[in-house]
């Protein structure tokens, strides 16, 4: 197996995608109009028609198949040709959509929606944006009863949009969306985990009820529903939240119940119509840039992120989870957004990037997880996220479809300035699955080139030798093709780009190790006591620095009284390591991350105790026993 790799094919959700159109010549430049003889085919003859001629409307149907090749073939040309070529057809989708069967539209529909969404994206002036609108609306107008037999997969207006999603999102979609949101009772394969939970919800005296066997899950709640509005899904929702208190419990038994829901989408949440704010359009007057330099675009000044009110950050939250949602996707910080936490970017050629961050009772015990969504001229177009730790951040990035083909290149190289110069990252990594372990759509596609002609670079030294051979066999041959074999090995170990290679950040800490470390230190001093730990490592923080940890901060603890000579430190370190660890619980992660790059000493306290559990873990992997040794600990004198 040979595989396919592009420089312009974008990374999604660990695949690059499909190969990128060929860049052919302009369409619009071979004939004077090359799309004037489909227009003749869709002239109307069987019928009479506002001209006075008759309309064929097979003829129409023919004509909406050459118009969607037409403008699948000017699709990344631009130049004053494809302008008036690409106007012309959006004219004539217009009009010819109007004229065709529902049930003949569905032929061209997909593809030519994908296309109208694109070119609103990449508009060469605001009049063509304002036709591709107008050619989207009428497609989707004149096919509705086509589109209602596309899968749910498509996101399309007027699509029964069918997923899993978790209690959190659930609960948010049914509140926003009402009565037309609930439970996709065909689709449950198995009700036994929520016939059980059912037992748990039910009132004392309905228990029993709702273990008879000769009701089924929709009768018994239309029973305790008792006929009132809200649907089944909501009931159960706020039944979970009644009797389980604890949200990570109320988690677990939700999508333990593998709960399909299903809506109909319509223009407030279809990915045909989904926005980002108004902004000043960018017009694509020049070919498609298919490279970028990510190392340019990272240096260049980041602007201040857009200023929002309250509601206007609720409303870009809300656009992400829809925007997500109609693809079946979610993300924890998109989910689990705080409104306050929200910033907008608005860059160079269009580009828009909203990060999102979560509220402190969803942040993850050590890393920075922060989400994004993306678009161009105001159209979602990719989503992802970064796992920021000092001045290390994992980055992924997810291309949609429709974009493909399209400035990925860029988009990415933007992406990576927001998160380089917001949260001062040093070092970016991609996991191996963005590229290929476990992951055959990305072997095919060839993602590792993606990354690799970006400036990423394999994190072993061997890895990293196998692909600048590769790189150079692939240079020198115009035919040839990675074996997907290699692409394999290549797969092993992370991809990591240095923000300036003249000034290469140290080795990440270990993340996993370090945790491990702490582990092995909470359990030692206080065996399975973990609330007195917690209590007792929180106590003496205060007293070492004056500083009291709470929430999500308090758990981390640990992390400062395992340094041995944590008490020996000058106050004022102290207290800037204990203020860092405290900002964990604040408004912004940011700040967090910020002050934890600000305490070198921190940082390489904690890297030494994490390279010391990988020395343990060899050991132990060679003799097959852990042999215990002193422990040191912090004190107020060490």
């Amino acid at each position: 197996m040979a595989c396919q790799h592009d420089s312009d094919a974008p990374p999604d959700g660990g695949c690059a995608g499909t190969k990128a159109p060929e860049r052919g010549r302009d369409t619009a430049r071979v004939a004077e109009n090359p799309h004037r003889a489909a227009l003749r085919a869709c002239r109307p003859r069987n019928s009479v028609g506002r001209r006075g001629y008759t309309v064929n409307r097979s003829a129409a149907v023919f004509s909406l198949a050459r118009l969607r090749d037409e403008l699948a073939a000017l699709r990344t040309q631009f130049g004053p040709a494809s302008r008036r070529s690409r106007r012309s057809l959006l004219n004539s989708v217009i009009r010819d959509a109007r004229g065709a069967q529902p049930s003949e539209i569905a032929d061209c529909l997909p593809v030519l929606h994908e296309l109208l969404l694109f070119a609103q994206a990449y508009p060469e002036d605001a009049a063509t944006e304002r036709l591709a609108a107008r050619a989207q609306d009428a497609l989707l107008t004149a096919g509705r009863n086509a589109i209602a037999a596309l899968p749910a997969e498509s996101g399309l207006r007027g699509v029964v949009n069918r997923a899993e999603f978790s209690l959190d999102l659930c609960e948010w979609l049914g509140n926003r969306l009402g009565a037309r949101f609930d439970v996709d009772w065909p689709r449950l394969a198995d009700s036994s985990a929520l016939e059980q939970l059912l037992t748990l919800l039910a009132p004392q005296v309905g228990v029993d009820g709702a273990m008879d066997d000769s009701l089924d899950c929709p009768a018994w709640l239309r029973i305790a529903r008792g006929g009132r509005a809200g649907g089944d899904l909501r009931w159960i929702i706020r039944r979970l939240r009644q009797c389980v208190p604890s949200p990570a419990a109320a988690d677990r038994l939700f999508d333990g119940l593998s709960l399909p829901v299903c809506w109909t989408l319509d223009r407030r949440d279809s990915r045909s119509d989904l926005r980002f704010p108004s902004r000043p359009l960018f017009l694509q007057r020049e070919p498609i840039l298919r490279t970028a330099d990510p190392r340019e675009w990272m240096n260049r000044r980041l602007p201040r992120p857009q200023s929002l009110s309250r509601s206007a950050a609720r409303e870009l939250i809300a656009t992400a989870r829809l925007s997500l949602a109609a693809r079946q996707r979610e993300t924890d910080p998109v989910t689990y957004a705080d409104q306050r936490d929200v910033a907008l970017f608005r860059l160079e050629r269009g580009v828009d990037v909203a990060l999102f961050g979560m509220t402190p009772e969803r942040r993850l015990p050590i890393e920075t997880y922060v989400g994004f969504v993306a678009a161009r001229n105001r159209v979602p177009c990719a989503y992802g996220g970064g796992w920021a730790f000092l001045q290390r951040c994992e980055i992924g990035v997810n291309v949609f479809d429709t974009f493909r083909g399209g400035e990925s290149a860029l988009l990415f190289s933007q992406i990576l300035r927001v998160y380089r110069q917001w949260f001062g990252v040093r070092r970016f990594e991609v996991d191996p699955y963005q590229f290929g372990r476990d992951n055959e759509e990305a072997i095919a596609s060839g993602a590792y080139w993606f990354y690799y002609r970006l400036g990423f670079r394999s994190a072993e030294t061997a890895a990293a030798r196998m692909a600048d051979r590769e790189a150079a066999r692939l240079a020198a041959s115009r035919d040839a093709r990675t074996p997907a074999a290699v692409l394999r090995r290549l797969a092993r170990v992370p991809l990591a780009m240095h923000c300036d290679p003249q000034r290469e950040s140290a080795d990440p800490v270990p993340l996993a190790s370090l945790s491990l470390a702490a582990t092995r230190w909470l359990a030692k001093r206080y065996g399975d006591d973990l609330e007195r730990a917690a209590a007792d490592c929180t106590r003496r923080v205060q007293r070492l620095t004056g500083i009291r940890l709470s929430g999500p901060a308090a758990g981390l603890a640990p992390l400062l009284m395992m340094i041995p000579d944590f008490g020996n430190w000058p106050t004022a370190q102290r207290r800037a390591a204990a203020a860092a660890i405290h900002a964990k619980a604040g408004r912004s992660e940011r700040t967090y991350v910020r002050k934890l790059q600000a305490h070198p000493r921190l940082a390489a306290a904690w890297t030494h105790l994490a390279r010391k559990e990988q020395q343990r873990a060899a050991n132990v992997g060679e003799s097959g026993e852990d042999a215990p040794g002193p422990e040191r600990t912090a004190t107020g004198r060490g």
